[in-house]
């Protein structure tokens, strides 16, 4: 037996299905109509009609470009007086809908870097038509949360929500750096910092996943005596705030040349757990060796981004131009060819400082996707 659905307080109501709505399927619910008022209010036809709209902004409050485009458009009537009535004894009838979605269709965006702005935004609406003169039609509009098609396997998603226990990757960087920057017999000398991240062995991170991580950090020291008591350059750092992850948004936008912005997004970690190894002496020349330390810390982190996307549109835009002849001023509208493309890619930055002035830093570009609903 189905559930008794309640009596609208207006001629129609909308009821959607969980979101977010993914690419590839649809968007599916129900209108909900009240017989007592839909005849009081003279409704004729209900239909439901889908939007998806992408605007973009450059500039800033002294001058500025937009540009709009309508990318996603579905108009699907679903009732009509005289075609349906509810059951005996009811004043309601349960309309249910969908409407298909393509599957490289962007997900729901909204991006501020610098100068440049852009929004992707899908609406539903649901219309009541009232044929005639000073009528003016009921409608109900309503947001909604597209996502892209691309996650993750189930497997995988039920590994990380419960502690994951497959393979592991691991990347690793290097760099040399110096403690002073002068030059001369002041200079120190340049030592090699290694660092290596492990994670799980997956070609996506989805939204919302707990990604476990080990971050392994080795120094090899400037030259000393082996009886050294002092401060050893460079050291793992031992303060769990030097080591900082961030998530590095590139957002492009191309329409007749590529527009970049960055933006910066940092990460908290989970439980932290920091450990250091006993230092090792490596002996050189000279009676001087080299130290060997090593730290390792371990936590997680959770990825709060919208997902990667690429989206291309191609299609045609009419634009209002001015043009004024003498005293005559002419509004002519033109009609220009278009390719729009538009991508959203990310980069894992993994930075340990070491003091205030030096710090080792290394990118990963990954891929983020949906979380995988069950």
């Amino acid at each position: 037996m189905s559930a008794v659905q309640p009596l609208p307080m207006t001629s129609f109501d909308l009821l959607l299905d969980q979101e977010p709505f993914i690419a590839g399927y649809a968007v599916t619910g129900s209108v909900l109509l009240n017989f007592r008022l839909l005849q009081a209010d003279g409704i004729e036809t209900i239909y439901v009609k889908l939007t998806g709209r992408m605007y973009g902004t450059r500039g800033n409050s002294e001058k500025s470009e937009s540009r709009s485009i309508n990318f996603v458009y579905h108009k699907v009537p679903i009732w009509t007086r005289g075609q349906a009535y509810p059951s005996p004894g009811s004043d309601v009838l349960t309309l249910p809908f969908q409407l298909p979605l393509g599957v490289d269709l962007p997900p729901s965006f909204t991006a501020n870097v610098r100068r440049l702005r852009l929004v992707v935004r899908y609406k539903l609406h649901v219309t009541g038509e009232r044929p005639g003169l000073l009528k003016h039609n009921k409608e109900i509009k309503r947001s909604i949360t597209i996502q892209p098609n691309d996650t993750v396997s189930e497997v995988v998603q039920t590994h990380l929500g419960v502690g994951w226990d497959g393979p592991w990757t691991a990347i690793r960087a290097s760099e040399r750096i110096s403690r002073y920057v002068m030059w001369g017999e002041h200079a120190d000398v340049d030592v090699r910092n290694e660092m290596q991240l492990t994670v799980p062995a997956i070609d996506a991170v989805p939204m919302n996943a707990t990604i476990p991580f080990t971050l392994s950090m080795t120094t090899l020291s400037r030259p000393y005596p082996q009886d050294h008591e002092g401060e050893l350059w460079p050291s793992p750092p031992r303060r769990p705030e030097a080591y900082e992850f961030a998530i590095r948004e590139d957002m492009i936008i191309h329409i007749r040349r590529p527009q970049t912005a960055c933006i910066t997004l940092r990460q908290s970690l989970g439980h932290t757990q920091l450990e250091h190894a006993e230092k090792q002496w490596i002996p050189s020349t000279g009676g001087q060796g080299k130290w060997k330390q090593e730290a390792t810390l371990k936590s997680s982190i959770t990825l709060q981004c919208p997902p990667t996307f690429t989206f291309m549109w191609e299609g045609s835009i009419r634009l209002a131009v001015s043009v004024r002849c003498f005293l005559i001023a002419f509004r002519v509208m033109s009609t220009y060819l278009l390719t729009l493309i538009v991508s959203c890619q990310y980069r894992l930055c993994v930075t340990v400082k070491f003091g205030a002035m030096r710090a080792l830093t290394f990118e990963q570009p990954i891929t983020v996707v949906r979380e995988r609903k069950a």
